[in-house]
């Protein structure tokens, strides 16, 4: 056993260490020897994080070789920079401390525009440099570098899987796999069942449609109703929330990890005369237990559907858009969002309509500017 200055991460403050070796072998020495090995596994790790040693391309085991020799070679100059930087900036900052990730990122960004700005006779002066001109030269660079750009973030202590979580996906995630991997997180789930899962949406749909022709007998059932009348519009929704699965064939049901409930979400609407009606069904695990936490999660889904998605399609024609190369598709996604969010900050129109907004910033470049905080509100 070990036990630890400071807890780790995790709150441990002890490691239990099984070992084989003979009795005279100190605890002191199979310390040392533990953490002997976890440094060179973090090394390992550096190594693959920062210089991306493991070349999966690479499968001829002397390329392999070649190229984690490379990462290894420009780790240690890296490790140079790195010390040179440190003690450059000692005395203004005694607890700086690099990051190594940074540092490379840095390199790469200036050695480029190097390459291009300076001719090949520059760099031939400097392997005629000896090791005490080549130290004092590094460390007078390195009182130009800021320290703040190169610095280890701290990281805080690790966070918690969630709890009481509940997450609802659209009927194309309701997949076996994605109920389990949501639950392994520990999590739950509201999933919408269609007909991608086919015999799951037979299942469902023939035992509400039973119950509702003949009833549901001693199957117990939780049911909640919610009304809305908005701009010409009602709208009635009736959650139906059954927690025994009995009625459902035993290898269907053990096909979802922690499966048990089934919903039905019956939406009633009537505008200037003319009815219409909607069936969903949905599959929950067991942090779902009424049909109050059903309408919870659905309108919740809906609600960012409704206030985020439907908005980005109509406002900024989102769906529209066919940039896919690279990460151009993630790069216009953020925009819009960011687009979006100063549309809604706005207090000059008011009262006026995202789109409207939109098309009188597209037009009008003091509102514009307004917007992106370049001048004050009116």
């Amino acid at each position: 056993m070990k036990v630890l200055d400071e807890p780790t991460r995790d709150g441990l403050t002890q490691l239990n260490l099984w070992s084989n070796l003979p009795p005279e072998v100190t605890a002191q020495q199979i310390a040392d020897l533990y953490r002997r090995r976890w440094r060179i596994e973090g090394l390992f790790g550096r190594l693959e994080s920062v210089l991306h040693s493991e070349i999966r391309t690479l499968g001829h085991p002397r390329a392999a070789l070649l190229g984690f020799a490379t990462a290894v070679l420009a780790y240690n100059v890296l490790s140079l920079l790195k010390r040179c930087i440190e003690q450059a900036h000692r005395e203004q900052a005694p607890e700086l401390e690099v990051s190594t990730y940074h540092l490379a990122v840095d390199v790469v960004s200036d050695y480029k525009g190097m390459l291009i700005a300076l001719p090949p006779s520059a760099w031939s002066s400097w392997s005629e440099a000896s090791p005490e001109h080549m130290a004092d030269y590094l460390l007078h660079l390195a009182r130009f570098v800021s320290p703040r750009s190169v610095a280890t973030s701290k990281r805080g202590p690790k966070k918690p899987k969630p709890k009481g979580c509940i997450v609802t996906i659209d009927a194309i995630g309701c997949q076996k796999d994605i109920a389990a991997q949501i639950v392994a997180a520990g999590g739950d789930y509201v999933l919408a069942v269609k007909d991608n899962q086919g015999g799951l949406s037979e299942a469902v749909q023939d035992f509400f449609d039973e119950g509702q022709r003949s009833g549901f007998g001693d199957t117990p059932l939780d049911c909640v109703e919610t009304v809305e009348k908005d701009h010409g519009r009602l709208e009635t929704r009736r959650y139906t929330w059954i927690p025994r699965l009995d009625w459902m064939e035993r290898p269907l049901r053990s096909q979802w990890k922690k499966l048990a409930g089934v919903g039905l979400v019956e939406r009633r609407r009537e505008i200037a005369g003319k009815v219409s009606v909607e069936r969903s069904f949905y599959i929950g695990s067991q942090g779902v237990d009424s049909a109050q936490t059903q309408a919870k999660a659905a309108r919740g889904h809906w609600g960012v559907e409704n206030q985020l998605h439907w908005v980005l399609d109509v406002v900024f024609r989102e769906d529209d858009c066919r940039v896919r190369r690279g990460h151009a598709a993630r790069n216009f996604s953020a925009l819009r969002k960011f687009a979006l969010s100063l549309l809604r900050q706005d207090t000059q129109y008011p009262k006026r309509s995202l789109n409207s907004r939109s098309q009188t910033a597209d037009r009008n470049a003091s509102y514009r500017a307004s917007l992106l905080g370049l001048q004050p509100r009116e």
